[in-house]
């Protein structure tokens, strides 16, 4: 659900755009974006997910293995650069914006995510960075001459509609529906960080929701009844080890 927002959201800023997108992993999210650029270029360090993104999205887009601290492309190559949730993968954070920067042509635009070290769950084995939302503000300014910081966190959803409302399955169609929200999120509790940076003029902001897997209610009561079961046969192992 949020790499289809966030890809989702860049597609609609591309068209016709010359566009990297760093950390492509196995290329779905490339290939999103090859639907309304003019070229597209996944990066990624793992030969095996540089494979996988040829085998299933080359004729779409083209795919190099690099590292992002120092990317095989020339100076001012791209319009726009993508980098969604690979920034904290590498320690040298700088680096790679550093990077990001001499790719871009003058006046392109970054769109980058990272994870918010206040709100998002620790023990990811691969994050070797963390970078608070107004440390990444102020990185950036420092690069760009515009930048804005959004935010994306992600909520429980029900749709009420038409047969055809519910069978709908395109994302790249939207729907004409109302949406209500019924719980804020206090500053500083979304999951993840959202910036884009430009010394042209910034987009404007989004407010794009994705709906996902549907709920399997009778595998979730399952599951439930299962860790009752295990509460009760551990709490009565508590009990007879006290006696």
């Amino acid at each position: 659900l949020e790499r289809h927002a966030r890809y989702g959201w860049a597609a609609g800023l591309t068209g016709g755009a010359r566009v990297l997108d760093i950390g492509c992993g196995g290329g779905s999210g490339t290939a999103r974006l090859a639907e309304t650029a003019r070229t597209v270029t996944g990066v990624d360090v793992s030969p095996a997910r540089i494979a996988e993104a040829l085998a299933a999205h080359g004729s779409s887009a083209r795919f190099l293995e690099g590292d992002m601290r120092r990317l095989p492309l020339d100076d001012d190559s791209f319009d726009v650069a993508v980098c969604f949730e690979a920034l904290t993968h590498v320690a040298e954070v700088e680096r790679v914006l550093d990077e990001l920067r001499r790719v871009l042509r003058p006046g392109g635009t970054l769109l980058a995510s990272a994870p918010n070290p206040a709100a998002y769950p620790p023990g990811n084995p691969l994050q070797l960075a963390e970078i608070a939302p107004a440390a990444l503000a102020e990185t950036l300014s420092r690069r760009f001459a515009n930048v804005r910081v959004l935010h994306q966190h992600t909520y429980h959803a029900t749709l009420l509609g038409t047969a055809a409302t519910i069978e709908h399955d395109d994302p790249l169609v939207g729907l004409e529906t109302h949406v209500a929200k019924l719980v804020g999120t206090p500053p500083g509790g979304a999951l993840h960080s959202i910036v884009v940076a430009s010394d042209a003029q910034l987009p404007p902001e989004p407010a794009r929701i994705v709906l996902g897997e549907q709920l399997d209610h009778r595998a979730l009561g399952r599951e439930l009844d299962t860790w009752r079961r295990r509460a009760i046969a551990a709490e009565a192992e508590a009990t007879a080890m006290r006696r």
